[in-house]
């Protein structure tokens, strides 16, 4: 199945006489078999992680870190990219750590 390359956006406008009208604009894809990359923000990763926005500034200026995309100025974290870079940095315990 070919994919579309348009995805749907309900906004909520404004009659003149106060009833509200649901309209939708079409945008980007619509298949849900090839959604495309899923991006967080700065503030939703930390979240996530639970660590300071700041932390995460610092990381993208040092060249560590999860791998994120700039668009129209603003960053975002591909969740593929975030989840690689967890499994990477993985570490065991080593014997010491637990006393022995």
């Amino acid at each position: 199945m070919q994919s579309s390359g348009a995805f749907t956006v309900s906004s909520t406008l404004s009659q003149p006489n106060r009833d509200r009208k649901a309209s939708q604009l079409t945008v980007g894809r619509t298949d849900t078999t090839d959604s495309g990359p899923s991006l967080v923000s700065t503030k939703q990763l930390s979240k996530m992680w639970n660590m300071p926005e700041s932390t995460l500034r610092y990381w993208r200026c040092a060249g560590i870190g999860p791998t994120y995309v700039k668009l129209g100025g603003r960053i975002k974290y591909d969740l593929a990219d975030v989840e690689a870079y967890v499994r990477a940095n993985k570490r065991k315990p080593s014997v010491r750590a637990h006393g022995g």
